[in-house]
């Protein structure tokens, strides 16, 4: 007899249900092997990486505490100032920077007492980063350090300077450091040296348009925060190593040291472009700078206003003829506020810049406003003629 009818069909179903139970069988072997496979990965990278040390995975690398992450920096952060330079810190030249020290209070150093001694006639000097310093070789070969020197070589009282200003700082910062920081030095004349980063303040876009206050441009300081929901994370190894090299919370971190700048990108060169600025962001300039001509004169202090010198070739974004039209521009404002309110005024931007088109930028010049040792001596020199011009040391 030949087969029943239908039987030929019932095995071929029954082949074909082996088949998919073999092939299911080896799938799940090979789902369980992968398992198997990131479950030991994963015992490893927590229990492995805790007894062995491995380069880049220790708990230092993966979890740095807040105090750890800043103590990389040069700033700690300030609740009116955004950030101050961290007392007692120093660094050594190497072949990318110079020395640097600050003292206990936070100023460059060489810093005077902060109680002045009779017959002491001190100058206190207010600026960013070209003021600061961070480009010449050393605390010695500052501008504010050079004029103390050139200053002491003539008979007469002793001169003592102090260097109040840091990286970043605009005239909003210069304004607030001398009324909370600088003031209780008790200055005879306050030298104010500003430009470049006012006028990137005001031609800012990331921000929004100008703020009066700043904060279209300013943050406070950030710091790392971590919510109940972190902290659980981060009691596992794996996860550490995930949020450090798989995620963008490393940029995050390093973002530490970039001072505050609202909507800051790394890769954005040009964030200043415009048709038309508005004034707003020169207007603060102006009000600033008659701010601290009051507060300096209410605390029995004289003001000298400097203008900016700047290797301006090198500002080549989109937006240089905007940024070269608001150097200027601020310029002119530092001029307009000398007059009118009876501060003195010092034209260290042509002493600058007549030395550097005689002997060449890069004697004067490293970058932008930040100057070489021989550069921080001519800004120095510009400084020390104009205060001798006005005769204003006196006992």
């Amino acid at each position: 007899m030949g087969p029943a009818p239908g039987a030929s069909h019932r095995q071929a179903e029954q082949m074909s249900s082996k088949e998919i139970s073999t092939r299911s069988g080896k799938a799940g072997r090979i789902v369980r092997v992968i398992c198997a496979s990131l479950l030991l990965s994963l015992l490893f990278l927590e229990l492995g990486t805790r007894i062995i040390p491995v380069p880049g995975l220790t708990q230092e690398d993966l979890n740095p505490s807040q105090a750890e992450a800043d103590s990389q920096l040069r700033t700690i952060g300030h609740p009116y100032l955004a950030y101050v330079a961290r007392p007692d810190w120093s660094r050594e030249a190497d072949d990318k920077d110079g020395q640097k020290s600050h003292d206990a209070n936070g100023f460059r150093n060489p810093a005077p007492p902060k109680e002045k001694a009779a017959g002491v006639f001190r100058i206190a000097c207010l600026g960013g980063s070209s003021t600061y310093g961070s480009t010449p070789t050393s605390d010695a070969a500052t501008w504010p350090a050079q004029l103390e020197t050139i200053l002491n070589r003539k008979e007469g009282p002793k001169v003592e300077v102090l260097n109040g200003g840091l990286m970043g700082w605009s005239t909003f910062e210069s304004l607030i450091n001398y009324s909370l920081r600088v003031a209780d030095y008790q200055p005879d004349l306050v030298i104010v040296y500003h430009a470049i980063n006012d006028m990137r303040c005001a031609l800012y876009l990331r921000g929004g348009d100008p703020q009066a206050d700043n904060t279209h441009w300013r943050l406070g300081w950030p710091r790392l925060v971590r919510t109940p929901g972190e902290s659980l994370l981060e009691l596992s190894q794996s996860y550490l190593i995930w949020r450090k090299y798989m995620s963008d919370y490393g940029i995050g971190q390093k973002s530490l040291g970039f001072y505050g700048i609202k909507n800051y990108r790394a890769d954005d060169k040009d964030p200043f472009w415009r048709e038309t600025p508005p004034p707003q962001g020169f207007q603060n300039v102006q009000r600033n700078l008659i701010s601290l001509q009051a507060v300096v004169k209410a605390h029995g202090a004289q003001i000298m206003f400097g203008t900016q010198g700047c290797k301006r070739t090198d500002i080549q974004a989109q937006s240089k003829h905007q940024q070269w039209a608001g150097l200027d521009e601020i310029e002119a404002i530092t001029r307009q506020v000398a007059e009118k309110r009876g501060a003195h005024l010092c034209e260290s931007r042509l002493a600058l810049e007549s030395q550097a088109e005689e002997r060449g930028m890069e004697v004067i010049f490293t970058r932008e406003v930040h100057l070489t040792d021989e550069g921080a001596r001519v800004l120095a020199s510009a400084f020390a003629e104009r205060i001798w011009e006005l005769n204003l040391i006196r006992n």
